[in-house]
């Protein structure tokens, strides 16, 4: 993602926002559209096979992307093609790929297995960026996209290795009747879960951001170069590797965990905003990339142990749909907070945004407190009848 923005910007236009709006869109929309349907396949195929045709046609598009750079006759529309297929394939890799945990890890270490998937997935979502600008420089745009491709075809290989006879779950889960307006039935009974995506979505929002007030505060308030974007991007991404083995270490998730995080990183942002010097931010810089790494990866573990297997996939896809409308969304809004009232006071407000999501954490540790029992069996039954019906 970050070598196609940098084609679009330096090689095909010359800077053009609106065709790098028009790449993001084409990318971000089909996922936000697709997800919750793509749960559906997920719920009713086998979730090897379709990991494997999709990392197949991922590896296709980023090959010949790269090929075209490399030959010289890349055009605008090339990268609007790819970058909406690429969307596309991506609805259907991430539900796939995430519930896919559940039948290669034991019940006993699951809770840990779906933390490291999760962790592994928005650590790289924090440092590819990173990653990816180092290699663009060392190799050129055009390598970039042949080492992405070289990258699928790893996962495919890996995929192959798997035996479907050590997988805990080998048979896919079948459905029947109306699989997406059960799955949201289901879900819509599960007032709790829809609290903490409301409140995921606001994380993601203003705080996966961070490469917006990395980026202000390193130039404009601490006037730092090149070099101090660089500290700081490397203090968010060290930080997310730390909250990365944290959370996975956690027997379960739980509410307290997700309320403590976000109170952290809200007062750790609203400190950030006063620090003097490059070293002051950057130490917050790495407690905030500890803290949002934390949430979001109790969040999704979360989530998904506390859904019925059967509706697994559906409501992974309407989750990943939820949390990736943040990037998109919340960028724009942020960038124009920046812009209006400076990167200190954005701090500020993400600060408050951060206190807003603890408190819907709290709103939904205590409506999931309030199920007895004996409710949980009632919404299956509901979802059951409604299935009948």
């Amino acid at each position: 993602m970050t070598g196609q923005d940098w084609v679009v910007l330096t090689e095909l236009t010359d800077h053009d926002a609106t065709a790098l709006g028009v790449v993001v869109a084409l990318q971000f929309i089909p996922q936000l559209i697709l997800s919750p349907i793509a749960g559906v396949l997920v719920d009713r195929f086998d979730r090897r096979r379709l990991l494997l045709g999709a990392q197949t046609v991922q590896l296709v598009l980023a090959l010949i992307l790269g090929m075209l750079i490399l030959m010289h006759i890349a055009k605008l529309w090339h990268v609007f093609v790819l970058a909406f297929l690429l969307g596309c394939v991506g609805a259907v890799d991430g539900p796939a790929r995430q519930t896919f945990v559940h039948e290669l890890v034991p019940g006993a270490s699951l809770a840990n297995g779906i933390a490291l998937s999760s962790a592994a997935f928005n650590f790289g979502r924090l440092v590819g960026p990173a990653i990816a600008g180092v290699a663009i420089a060392s190799v050129g745009s055009g390598s970039v996209f042949l080492l992405n491709a070289g990258s699928f075809l790893g996962v495919i290989v890996a995929i192959l290795a798997i035996k479907r006879r050590n997988l805990t779950n080998a048979h896919p889960i079948r459905h029947e009747g109306r699989g997406l307006t059960t799955g949201f039935a289901y879900l819509w009974r599960k007032k709790p879960t829809l609290i903490v995506m409301a409140a995921v979505f606001l994380v993601n929002c203003f705080g996966l951001n961070s490469a917006i007030f990395a980026a202000t505060m390193a130039s404009s308030e601490l006037h730092a170069g090149p070099d101090g974007f660089g500290i700081l991007t490397s203090s968010i991404g060290f930080g997310a590797m730390i909250g990365s083995l944290a959370t996975a270490a956690l027997p379960r998730p739980s509410y307290g965990v997700m309320i403590a995080g976000t109170a952290g990183v809200a007062a750790t942002c609203i400190g950030a905003a006063w620090m003097p010097t490059l070293w002051l931010f950057a130490a917050l810089c790495s407690l905030i990339g500890a803290g949002l790494m934390i949430v979001v990866t109790t969040v999704n573990t979360f989530v998904q142990l506390n859904t019925a297997p059967k509706y697994r996939g559906r409501v992974t896809g309407t989750y990943m749909a939820i949390f990736m409308a943040g990037g998109p969304v919340g960028g724009p809004v942020f960038g124009f907070l920046t812009h209006t009232v400076g990167p200190r006071g954005s701090l500020v407000l993400a600060g408050a945004a951060m206190a807003v999501a603890t408190v819907l954490f709290v709103v939904a540790c205590f409506m999931h407190r309030r199920l007895s029992d004996s409710a949980l069996p009632a919404v299956e039954a509901f979802v059951l009848e409604s299935e009948h019906h």
